[in-house]
């Protein structure tokens, strides 16, 4: 079975109201192309500098590019032009500077907030205090060029099942916690190859995955 044919299976498996994120971190110009062909809305890459060399090769038509990996603030003008989202926002400072890029650019940019729901040392994301901080005092509504459509997180590894859907379970309750101040937040973002399934099981409206795709 090619990637075209595990695109399709996954895409049939998950619900239609979550949107598939296809995760093309080191998969060539090529084989992203295939999967467009195939349907793919959304691609989501994790380094600017490989999405810098690969989407001048690639038809994209209306497909959305998401930025799910960490962004380093030099590269953060980069990364406004050649994405349409970044799901990686992960502490003010950076929502600023991505935000006066955008303005620059005269570019809407869609943003999830990157937030480090299990205190995970080893994961990038603010934590939920500085979240929350952030929130509360207004900061999200003083961007001018970032709409923040909700939240990304990723599970720590080597979690059970029961672990997992407790994790996400925390991190739907950030989620709503926000829409009581934005009722128009629309996007969970949570789950990739090996959980996706129990993430939309506890709320997600949005997955990202690339290894059960690209065997």
């Amino acid at each position: 079975m090619n990637c075209s044919d595990e695109f399709l299976k996954v895409r049939h498996e998950v619900d239609s109201r979550v949107e598939i994120v296809v995760v093309t971190k080191t998969v060539t110009s090529a084989l992203i192309q295939s999967i467009l062909d195939a349907g793919a809305i959304s691609i989501g890459e994790n380094r600017v500098q490989e999405a810098k060399e690969k989407f001048p090769q690639i038809r994209f038509g209306s497909v959305s590019r998401h930025l799910i990996g960490h962004l380093q603030s030099n590269k953060v003008t980069v990364a406004v032009a050649l994405f349409d989202w970044i799901q990686s926002i992960d502490s003010e400072s950076l929502l600023i500077k991505i935000d006066g890029a955008a303005g620059r650019l005269s570019k809407r940019i869609f943003g999830l907030l990157q937030v480090n729901v299990a205190d995970d040392s080893d994961k990038f994301g603010m934590s939920v205090t500085e979240f929350r901080r952030i929130v509360e005092t207004g900061r999200l509504n003083q961007c001018s060029w970032v709409s923040v459509r909700g939240i990304m997180v990723i599970a720590p590894l080597d979690l059970n099942d029961s672990e997992l859907r407790n994790f996400f379970k925390k991190s739907r309750e950030q989620f709503e916690w926000l829409c009581r101040y934005f009722p128009h937040m629309d996007t969970l973002s949570m789950g990739m190859s090996q959980d996706y399934q129990i993430a939309i099981e506890e709320g997600a409206t949005m997955v990202r995955i690339g290894s059960k795709i690209f065997k």
